[in-house]
């Protein structure tokens, strides 16, 4: 069965996010796909405006993913996924957003549990709670 119903993951692909970056991040939706098997998964992939959204089902849909690349390259804001969620009508089990911590956050924490993948240990969050992530590589 499914560990959960509904997970999004943010995606930051400003222009500090490098190949490395990916790569960990990539890890990262394999071990959601895995390890908590929701029913939908859902990422968005941000820098200052969402540029894609795909919805993955298996390891298969992530690795065509990896093949396809990730679209963006500019600067950061985390409101648009978070704009995003509530446009589409979304409660989601949670929101993991992948990302180096830079970037503006919204001014009010969802209703929804909020996860920071971070890749720069010690980096501070508004508000949810914030899991380190490892960048091979650098």
């Amino acid at each position: 069965g499914y560990g959960a119903n509904c997970v999004v993951v943010g995606i930051n692909t400003s222009g500090s996010i490098g190949p490395n970056e990916l790569n960990a991040f990539f890890s990262e939706m394999s071990g959601i796909l895995t390890d908590v098997r929701p029913r939908e998964l859902f990422v968005v992939w941000c820098d200052a405006a969402v540029n894609r959204v795909d919805e993955l089902n298996d390891g298969m849909d992530l690795e065509n993913l990896r093949k396809e690349g990730a679209p963006g390259g500019g600067s950061t804001d985390f409101r648009p996924v978070f704009d995003w969620v509530e446009e589409q009508g979304l409660r989601p089990d949670a929101l993991i957003y992948l990302t180096d911590s830079y970037g503006t956050f919204p001014s009010q924490q969802p209703d929804y549990p909020t996860i920071w993948g971070s890749i720069v240990a010690g980096a501070t969050y508004p508000w949810g709670d914030v899991v380190d992530v490892t960048v091979r590589g650098k």
